[in-house]
Formats: structure tokens, C-alpha cells, sequence
């Protein structure tokens, strides 16, 4: 099954060891020698540590057995080389043992012991360690600080401790490296150099050995060992840069079939994509090595070489010790500026890819893929069996096997509307919503080259698709998957606990992304999934089931009523889900016999490849059960196989039940606790048999059973409840998670605050890494930080709890000091005029803000107006604002371009002007004679309307319009859809006509065929045939792109005519329901007193401005309230009391600069207020 193992050469491994008398003050001398060495060590072996030593780029490995003073002995390996950790038990000399694992699993294991024995230490014995040591090594360094006496090296006596040294080292056929004629310890006045630090190898026959001569203020020099071994790292990723407007360009210029194969098609696109792109090989970054930190270095040696011939010149002997002293501080300067320079490197990069990893591995360097890979060649290397017995093992585990199911024909003969052809439009618009890059399977077409096709080859693609969409079939390349397993956070390592993945063709994914936006809008038009099915459906999250939970269990518990919550675990839902069920489902939807034939053709007669790490398997054929993991489709069917295990659920009264994915949530709030026995027993009998009759099973195990109660006061018994699967107990807990969600058995959200109050501590801790008061990420990116990573989670877990004041009062405090160390502001800042900042919102406005947002989402569906209704929720008649499809007819005359990704207003502003750019060269300037029309909308400011503009390229107003709502998405829409009706009668060529937007929302709802009804009714105003085609373009908003600007300034100027007279008055107009963002923008806006520091001001002027309106500013009168024995509590210059007001307004006699005239806090407070740069920045200097 394996293939088999390529013969691999042997590659240099660098090892250094060095005795460096206390890590701690010499970390940025080791770190700024590292940059002047070409090549970087692999192992690191410290002695005498005193602390845990940290590095960059490097993971440290300490004594765990010695645990009196475990920081004798330490070693730092290379992140990029995956260590095992081994323990000797039977030694007490301080050591470290690690192994190197190779890159492949037929290689030996590189082991490295690391010792360090002390002076006094006389009647340490090697022996012993040796020989433990030496039963699990084929290859073994042994180095460390032995401080024992031999004339073997170098020594003049012997001591007893160097005699069982050489014995042990004998014994044990080891070979010593260390050369005696260079020492490497310094003496002193009354000692010669020696040679304490030995290395010795064995079962490694191409070894050097080298003194380094440098010992960055220790008395021991570093030594640095080189060996030939087999690969231990994964060579450096080539990283591709592709050329995509020369890739349109040749595209567009190379002589293609109009009716390739398939197989011609892929090849062409490779083809074309391979001469557009450069492949670079990454490489380690070296800092630049600073000058005067090798001169230190120099005179250092030169002085020493000095000594060593006056041993007895104190005074030299006192100016190498300066010189030192000099040259640590001084190397721990450049070491703190390279990573402040890398943390203000990046300001303004939170949206790419790259600085979002850094943060993740700052907050947890587990979550890393090097961790990853790591962690899969351990898993790896701890298996003993051989490549194909693992992989046959793999296959085992995680591919299911089974009775081929019988894949029936579709039963009903009348078609549906999902049976029509496949469209252009629909193809265009399911690459316009793909915005992730996956990783593209066996044929490298990935999803980056399908945006950038052609319009021939989008053509060419619809009529694969449509071929494979009326015989039923699909091609085997687009049902092959290579499987790739990954570990599991937080699980032992083992081949149980592993996730596979599948990695199919993007092209077939792009053909799933078109049926399963037909499918879905079919399923919920038809209210084929029921209420209680929230997973993977719009509009639903996780949160709707969590408000129920809150509303129907959390919410006051008492004394006499019990509420159960039962969490039912389907074991591998996925992987095991019968075909037959999902297509006997999907037959009873009525969903026509294309849609039907195409999921039996993507579920029958798979392939796949397993892999773990650098094995992967031969080509194994699937049985009829489960769906891919990573597919497309895979959730909306599981939810097809699982849609009628609700109706049977309903039947059972009392029982309410929710369904996200394979989590099965079942609760009980009524009848005595007998009551509530029954009802689950019957509810897990239920969810069991249609378990079973589907291929699956539930884990009695894995399930678990809360009581939710208050104590009883009389009894003082707790309710007994108790419920069986398969003849099994299903545990009872006294904390259930559901969904990420804590739910305890008192109904108290203890747990939840400590968890929360972890990660907040944690993401505090990573924002003062890579921002202080004078560096780092600007005030902006902080505060994003805060809100990505705090916030988010706050709102998703509080909101679900009854908090008590006290507890509200804790996480108001938790926040603020993660928005202290955003800002820059000490602790001891005032929290009433950190709140007048504006800059945040306290734990009661975002838990309202976000229940007013999920209420108002739940009201736009029929499903959420259900589950409101039963909460006891006022709902409206009808859902608002749901969206209506249009029809294919309608599709095929609009064709939306590619949005552009990475637009942001602040962030992006070069990549922003670059497009406007472009489009002027395609649109024109307003000159041309081609027809263009742009839109624009505006709001009324006396009432709760829009007016829609739309004007053409010799800037005349073509069509305006007012529409009784005030969202801009709608209008937007409304807009483009008036332009479309109007572009029906130009007189144009059969080229499509030019509509030009800033609405990128409206732009993507248009191209998934869901509008508002307002957009509905104004594109079916006309029949589909009389529509001209035309091409929907996104331009970035107020950026001079004349027809853009000519929109918006019209739009603008309709809106400021008289107010009607039924609305006279703006304040009589009815509120519009406030959503998440404008509820929180309000309660900031409101209190907001202060303005931010100006863009153009650095970290340390911003963080004075923040630091001057809080009143937190150092001051000699902060400072003496902190040391009053160093700092007077009186202004030095005129005796008054030194505040922040005082000694930065109010002194008449400041230092340096003159007095303020007429100084009062009245114009104290004016000058805070200002936004102006020139005054933020006259008042920090």
C-alpha cells in the first residue's frame, strides 16, 4: 500500500553547548551572536541556567527530574525539528535527554543528553546515566559541564569523579570530540584554563568539533559540534507568486478549442497558470549585525588575550568586566529595539493572513501548523509498526466500510424548477461568494486561478457542468479525495485521536457550491427542514439554541421544579451516515431528478488516498457510507438525513429538542422528576432507533445528563433521574457543554467566568508583547484586537447566564484592564473618564446590544418567528424583509465582475486608488461614448427613506426614485435594479451595458439571486427577453471615479429639498430597530467626550494623549503616591501641588518651555477636546 521510502542523504547537524553562568542577563548577547553565525544551531545545550531559558525560534527543554533546581541543566531546540522529551529516572545529576526524530520513519533517532555536574558534586557517576542512555541511542552526543579532573583531557590530576568519567565514557565505547589543547573554561589569578566541558559521541562516524572562542561574559566558551545525520527538518516551502493579469492576458491571446475534453481543459489552465507564475524558496531572515556591538566583542577578546598574560592586573581585569557589562546591556537594547521594530512593523496588516498567525502562535504556540507537523512525526515515530500496517490501520479507523447501499432511482416523474440547466450566472456567482483558498486536490487547479478565468473558459466550464448535469454522472476525479489526518488540540497524541480531512477538486467543489445554492433555497422555500434543525442553515447559529436553553432551563431555577438537559453524542456522524437514508430524504423533498441523480452520483463509487504526514496509501475504494469531511455538500446533507428525527421527537410531549449538526440537545422543563425520567427515556429511544435504521449509533459513553436545581431545603436530597441507552447509564455531570456553552447544575456561571477571565488574561499578556508606550501596534489595531478577541467571546457566552452584579462587575473590570494595556493606560486610570474615551462599551450594553440583534435576526424568518412565538417573544405577521430568488431567466441577463479582495476604506486605501485606476481605463473618465451608467443612493434627512440615482456617462440623471426604507443595502440594490430596466432601453450593440456600484453587498446578492422583494418587483416589472445584458461592476466609494462621484453628489442634492409635510419634523419619525453595532455605536457615542489621538501621531504621543485625558499622565504627584521617599509631594519650581493639570497647565514656572497664559480647566478641558494635530501634539511636548 506504502510507497516505498526514497534513499535520503545526509544532512549537517549543528549542535552548541555552552556553560553561560546565568541566562537571564546574557538572552540578548546569545541572541545577537546567533545573527552573526551563517548557519543557526540546531540544539542549544545551556548549564547553569538559573531560570527557563527562552529564544526565539527556539522551544526549551529542562530538567523535569531534578526538582529541587531544575535550571541547572537546559536545552533549546529549533521550533522547526520535532523533539522527544525522554526522563532517566535512575540519576540524580541534573541532565536533559532528547531525541531528534528525521523527517522519515526509517531513519534513526538523533539523541542528546545534556549533563551538568557541579564542582561539589564529587561523588557523581556517570555510569549509570551512560547506560540508560545508551539502551535507547543508536546515535548519541553526550555534552555538558562534567567539572571532573582526567589527563585524557587535558587535566594535570586526576580525581576520583574524572577516574569513573573515563571509565563510564570506556565503557560504554563512547568517543570524545573535545580537544584538550583548546580549553574552554578561562581561569583565573590562581587557576589555568581547563577543559570541565566535554563532548563525546557514539554511533556518528562524520563529527567535528570546533571552539568558538566567544563567551559572552561567562568563564566558559561556546563549542559548537557538528554531525552528519539524516534530514531532521522539512526543507523551506516554495512559495508561488503568480502574474494574474499576464495569466488573463495569455489567456485571452492563446488559440483555444471551443469544445475541449475535460482532461485538454485542466491541462491549458495549468499550462497558462505555470508561465504566469514565479516559484520563490523562502529563506531564514538574519538581522543585520550591528558594528558597535562587535567592536565591544573585540575589545573584549583583546583585553582578555591581554590578561591571560597578567592574570594579576586587577584594573585589567576590573575594564574587562565594564566592557562586559557594557556590551550585555547594550546587546539586550538591540535585542528589545529588533522586536519593537517587528511589532510596529505591524500596524495597518491585521487583515492578512500572516499577522493573524503570528498573534494565534503568540497566544498559543501549540496552535501552529510547525506544532502540527510536529506533532504527526511524533505520532509517527511512537508507532512501531511498519508503513503499510499503519496505513492499513488508518483506514481502519477512519474509513468506514459497509454493504453497498441500493441507490434507487428518483421516484416522481413531474420536474422542478431545480432541474433547469445550469447557468453562467450561477457559476459566476458561486465563485464570486468563494472567498477562502482550500487546498486544491489531485489535478492543482485551486480556487485563486478559477476566479481569474476568462469568460470562454466560464463558458466552457457551465457546459461540463450542465453535461454532467443531465446524464446524472460526474467524473471520478471530482470523487476522489486524499485524505490528510491532523491531530486533534488538546487530545493525547495517538492514532485514535486524529481528524481527517479531505482535499477534493476545486473544480468539482465549484460545481457542489451551484447545486447546493439551488438545493438550499428549494429546502427552506419548501420548509423541508423542520423548526428544531438549526446547523448550517442562514440566519440560525449556534446562539438560537443556546437562547432557548437560556430562556427554558437557566433562567431561575427553583427548589420544587427540575429541568434535565440531555447532550446525545452520534459517534462519528459524519463518516458513518447511511447513502440510502440521505437519498430516500432527499427523494420525499420532491427536489426533481437532476438534483437527485447528481448526490448519487457524488456519494456513489468514491475514491480516496489516507495520509499521515509524508505516508500516504493507494487509491482505496469507499463503501456506501458517510460524507467527505471538507466537502461542500457534506452538511446540507447530513442535515437532509437528519430532518425527520425532529418530527418524531415532537410527538413526545413536554420534550423540546435541538438539532446542530450531529449534536443531539434534548431538555425537559416540566412534570415531576418520574416525568422527566420518561420523557428522556423515550426521547433517547426515539434518537437511538433513528440512529440505527441511519448506519449510526449513539455513545453512552461520550453522552451526559445535567439536572438543572436548587437545593431543597426540607430534604436536602437532589432530584434522581436517571436515563439508559443500549442498556448503559448515561453519565449524570454538574456542568454540561453545549456548543461551546458552560451550563452548570445550580444555574450560576462560575466556570464561565474563570474560563473567560484565562483568556482574556492571556490575549492582555500577548497585547503588552507586541505594544507598549512607545511601540508596537497603533490604538486602531488594538482596539481590534480587544474586539476579536474578547468581546467575541464575551458576547458569546454572558449573554446565556444570569450574571449576578458582582459577577457583571468583575468582567467590567477584566475588560477594562485588556483595554488599558490597548490603550497604553495604567491600571490606576479612572474608569469614568476611560468611558468618556468612547472607545468601548460596558458588559450590560453588549449583552443588550447582542440580544437585540439576535431577536431582530430571528424576525426576517419563518423559523425564527417560530422560536420567538414559543419563547414568549412578540413577532411580526410576516418575517421581514425575506428575500425572494429571481428567476434563471432574469440570471442569465446579468453577469456581476470579480470583487476585489482586501478593500477596506482605512486600510487599503493604495490598493483602493489602484482600482479606480483600472476602471477608468475600462469605463472611461466621462468621455466616452460607451454606454455606462453608475448608481448611487442617499438618505432623506426628514424621513425614513432613500433616494435612488442613476446616471449615465455624460452625467445626466437617467432614472431617480424614493424607497421607504433605510438600509443602504436594500436601496442599493433598488438602484442597480432601475439601472438594469433602463439599460433595457439603450439603444447598445450585443455587448453588455456597464453598471457601476459601490455596493459590494448588493453586488453579491444580485449574483446569488437573492434580493430584496422591493429589487424583485422592479426586475420583474418587464418580461426576461426584453432585459438587455449587463455587467454589474464595483468601484471602492468616494475614491474620484467621476461617474461615481456624479451619482453620489446628485443623489445628495435630491435629498435636500423641503421636508414633507406629513413629516415635518425628523424626531416624530418612527425609530428603526437598532442592530448590534448601532446600539453599542449609540451608548459609545453618547458618553464619548474625548477625541481619539490624531492618525498622523506615533505610539508614544498617542498613548500621551490617552495618558493626559484619563488624568494618568506621570506626574511627580502620581509618582510620590507610589514613592514617597524618592519623589516630593510638591512642585519642585513653584511649590504647588504637582497634578497632571498642574505641571503640563497651570505651573507658571515651567522647565523649558513658557508658561500658559491665563491657565483655568476650562480651556484645560478645551485643549483635550481638541482634534486638531498641531494642538494634540503642542500639548504632549
Amino acid at each position: 500500500m506504502a510507497s516505498k521510502p526514497k534513499k535520503l542523504a545526509t544532512t549537517p547537524f549543528r549542535v552548541w553547548q555552552w556553560n553561560c553562568r546565568g541566562y537571564r542577563k546574557k538572552r540578548g548577547a546569545l541572541t545577537q551572536f546567533l545573527s552573526t553565525k551563517p548557519h543557526q544551531p540546531d540544539v542549544i545545550a545551556l548549564q547553569e541556567v538559573h531560570c527557563t531559558p527562552t529564544l526565539t525560534g527556539y522551544n526549551a527543554y529542562t530538567d523535569k527530574h531534578n526538582t529541587t533546581n531544575p535550571h541547572l541543566a537546559a536545552t533549546l531546540v529549533s521550533k522547526h525539528i520535532t523533539v522527544v522529551d525522554h526522563t532517566l529516572d535512575n540519576s540524580n545529576i541534573p541532565h536533559v535527554l532528547i531525541e531528534i526524530l528525521p523527517t522519515a520513519r526509517s531513519q534513526t533517532s538523533l539523541f542528546i543528553l545534556n549533563i551538568y555536574s557541579a564542582p561539589k558534586s564529587r561523588r557523581d557517576d556517570f555510569a549509570n546515566l551512560f547506560t540508560a542512555a545508551c539502551k535507547q541511542a543508536k546515535k548519541l552526543i553526550i555534552l555538558g559541564d562534567f567539572n571532573a579532573y582526567h589527563p585524557a583531557w587535558g587535566y594535570q590530576t586526576e580525581t576520583p569523579k574524572g577516574r569513573r568519567l573515563a571509565h563510564a565514557m570506556t565503557l560504554h565505547q563512547l568517543t570524545l570530540l573535545t580537544e584538550p589543547d583548546t580549553p574552554t573554561r578561562t581561569g583565573n589569578s590562581v587557576s589555568r584554563d581547563s577543559c570541565p566541558d566535554l563532548t563525546m559521541v557514539k554511533g556518528l562516524t562524520q563529527c567535528s568539533w570546533i571552539n568558538l572562542m566567544e563567551n559572552l561574559g561567562s568563564d566558559h566558551n561556546i563549542l559548537a559540534t557538528e554531525v552528519e545525520v539524516a534530514p531532521t527538518r522539512i526543507p523551506y516551502r516554495k512559495i508561488k507568486i503568480t502574474n494574474w493579469e499576464a495569466f488573463r492576458r495569455k489567456r485571452t491571446n492563446s488559440q483555444q478549442s471551443d469544445t475541449p475534453s475535460l482532461c485538454e481543459w485542466i491541462q491549458t489552465l495549468q499550462a497558462d497558470f505555470k508561465a504566469a507564475t514565479k516559484q520563490l524558496t523562502t529563506t531564514t531572515e538574519v538581522p543585520e549585525v550591528d558594528k558597535h556591538l562587535l567592536h565591544l566583542w573585540e575589545a573584549r577578546r583583546g583585553l582578555t588575550k591581554r590578561w591571560k598574560r597578567q592574570r594579576h592586573n586587577r584594573k585589567l581585569k576590573q575594564r574587562i568586566a565594564r566592557i562586559t557589562a557594557e556590551a550585555e546591556k547594550y546587546a539586550d537594547t538591540l535585542t528589545k529595539n529588533s522586536w519593537h521594530n517587528f511589532c510596529d512593523r505591524l500596524n495597518g496588516t491585521l487583515s492578512t493572513a500572516k499577522t493573524w498567525s503570528i498573534l494565534r502562535a503568540l497566544l498559543n504556540p501549540t496552535h501552529t501548523r510547525t506544532h502540527a507537523n510536529n506533532t504527526i512525526r511524533t505520532i509517527l515515530h511512537k508507532e512501531q509498526m511498519n508503513d503499510d500496517d499503519l496505513l492499513r490501520t488508518l483506514q481502519q479507523r477512519y474509513i468506514s466500510t459497509g454493504p453497498r447501499p441500493e441507490y434507487k432511482d428518483y421516484p416522481h416523474k413531474e420536474e422542478t424548477d431545480l432541474d433547469a440547466d445550469i447557468t453562467e450566472a450561477e457559476v459566476r456567482a458561486a465563485l464570486l461568494g468563494i472567498r477562502r483558498n482550500t487546498a486544491p486536490g489531485a489535478d492543482g487547479i485551486h480556487y485563486a486561478l478559477l476566479r481569474n478565468l476568462d469568460d470562454k473558459a466560464i463558458h466552457q466550464l457551465t457546459d461540463f457542468y450542465n453535461k454532467h448535469w443531465k446524464d446524472g454522472t460526474l467524473p471520478q476525479e471530482w470523487r476522489h479525495a486524499d485524505i490528510t489526518l491532523i491531530p486533534k488540540p488538546g487530545k493525547p497524541l495517538s492514532l485514535q485521536n486524529l481528524r481527517p480531512i479531505s482535499l477534493t477538486s476545486c473544480v468539482g467543489k465549484v460545481f457542489e457550491h451551484v447545486v447546493l445554492m439551488r438545493l438550499q433555497d428549494y429546502l427552506e422555500v419548501t420548509n423541508f427542514f423542520p423548526t428544531t434543525l438549526f446547523g448550517y442553515r442562514a440566519n440560525l447559529s449556534t446562539q438560537d439554541v443556546l437562547l432557548q436553553l437560556k430562556e427554558d432551563v437557566v433562567d431561575g431555577p427553583s427548589a420544587v421544579q427540575t429541568r434535565a438537559i440531555l447532550a446525545l453524542d452520534l459517534k462519528g456522524a459524519f463518516d458513518n451516515v447511511s447513502h440510502d437514508l440521505i437519498l430516500n430524504n432527499l427523494a420525499s423533498s420532491r427536489c426533481g431528478k437532476r438534483t437527485y441523480d447528481y448526490v448519487r452520483a457524488f456519494l456513489s463509487d468514491r475514491t480516496a488516498t489516507i495520509g499521515l504526514g509524508e505516508l500516504r496509501s493507494g487509491t482505496i475504494r469507499l463503501s456506501g457510507r458517510g460524507t467527505p469531511q471538507g466537502s461542500v455538500l457534506s452538511p446540507t446533507l447530513f442535515n437532509v438525513a437528519m430532518a425527520k428525527l425532529p418530527p418524531l421527537l415532537d410527538k413526545i410531549p413536554d420534550v423540546q429538542h435541538a438539532l446542530y449538526a450531529d449534536d443531539v440537545t434534548i431538555w425537559v422543563c416540566k412534570g415531576s422528576d418520574g416525568a422527566i425520567q420518561d420523557a428522556l427515556q423515550d426521547a433517547v429511544n426515539v434518537v437511538q432507533g433513528y440512529a440505527l435504521a441511519g448506519g449510526l449509533t449513539c455513545a453512552a459513553e461520550k453522552s451526559e445528563l445535567l439536572l438543572v436545581f436548587k437545593r431543597r431545603k426540607r430534604t436536602n436530597i437532589p432530584p434522581d433521574v436517571t436515563v439508559h441507552l443500549n442498556g448503559n447509564l448515561i453519565p449524570r455531570v454538574d456542568r454540561l457543554r453545549i456548543l461551546g456553552l458552560h451550563i452548570q447544575h445550580n444555574g450560576k456561571a462560575t466556570y464561565t467566568l474563570q474560563l473567560l477571565r484565562k483568556q482574556i488574561a492571556q490575549v492582555t499578556h500577548m497585547i503588552k508583547r507586541i505594544t507598549n508606550h512607545r511601540h508596537g501596534l497603533l490604538e486602531k489595531d488594538t482596539l481590534r484586537l480587544v474586539q476579536a478577541l474578547i468581546i467575541s467571546r464575551l458576547t458569546y457566552h454572558l449573554p446565556y447566564h444570569n450574571l449576578t452584579q458582582t459577577e457583571t462587575n468583575r468582567m467590567d473590570t477584566l475588560l477594562r484592564t485588556a483595554l488599558k494595556a490597548a490603550l497604553g493606560l495604567p491600571h490606576y486610570a479612572s474608569t469614568q473618564l476611560l468611558l468618556r474615551l468612547g472607545v468601548h462599551n460596558t458588559i450590560r450594553e453588549l449583552i443588550e446590544g447582542h440580544r437585540n440583534s439576535q431577536i431582530e435576526r430571528l424576525q426576517r424568518t419563518r423559523q425564527g418567528c417560530l422560536i420567538l412565538s414559543r419563547l414568549g417573544y412578540s413577532v411580526p405577521n410576516k418575517p421581514q424583509q425575506e428575500p425572494k430568488h429571481l428567476s434563471l431567466d432574469i440570471r442569465r441577463k446579468i453577469q456581476v465582475a470579480p470583487i476585489p479582495r482586501n478593500m477596506h476604506p482605512d486600510r487599503h486605501k493604495g490598493r483602493r486608488r489602484a482600482r479606480v485606476q483600472a476602471l477608468m481605463r475600462v469605463v472611461g473618465d466621462g468621455t466616452s461614448n460607451a454606454p455606462v451608467l453608475y448608481t448611487d443612493v442617499a438618505r432623506y434627512p426628514q424621513k425614513r427613506a432613500m433616494c435612488l440615482v442613476v446616471v449615465d456617462n455624460t452625467d445626466s440623471v437617467t432614472v431617480s426614485a424614493t424607497l421607504n426604507t433605510v438600509d443602504s443595502g436594500t436601496a442599493e440594490e433598488a438602484a442597480i435594479a432601475l439601472a438594469i430596466i433602463h439599460a433595457s432601453q439603450i439603444p447598445a450593440p450585443d455587448e453588455p451595458i456597464t453598471v457601476v456600484t459601490d455596493s459590494q453587498t448588493a453586488c453579491r446578492n444580485i449574483a446569488k439571486g437573492m434580493v430584496t422583494p422591493y429589487t424583485h418587483r422592479i426586475l420583474t416589472s418587464i418580461h426576461p427577453t426584453l432585459l438587455h445584458r449587463v455587467r454589474i461592476v464595483w468601484t471602492p466609494g468616494h475614491a474620484s471615479l467621476h461617474g461615481n462621484e456624479r451619482a453620489n453628489a446628485v443623489a445628495r442634492e435630491l435629498t435636500n429639498r423641503a421636508p414633507s409635510e406629513e413629516l415635518s419634523n425628523p424626531d416624530d419619525a418612527p425609530t428603526e430597530p437598532l442592530n448590534y453595532t448601532e446600539t453599542l455605536q449609540h451608548y459609545r457615542q453618547s458618553r464619548m467626550h474625548f477625541p481619539p489621538p490624531h492618525k498622523s501621531l506615533n505610539r508614544e504621543d498617542a498613548v500621551a494623549w490617552r495618558q493626559l485625558q484619563t488624568n494618568s499622565f506621570p506626574c511627580l504627584y502620581i509618582l510620590h503616591l507610589f514613592h514617597p521617599t524618592q519623589y516630593p509631594s510638591y512642585c519642585p519650581y513653584c511649590g504647588a501641588k504637582p497634578t497632571v493639570y498642574h505641571c503640563t497647565w497651570e505651573c507658571p514656572q515651567p522647565p523649558g518651555c513658557r508658561p500658559i497664559p491665563s491657565p483655568s480647566h476650562s480651556s484645560w478641558e478645551t485643549a483635550l477636546t481638541s482634534s486638531e494635530p498641531q494642538e494634540q501634539r503642542r500639548l504632549i511636548q
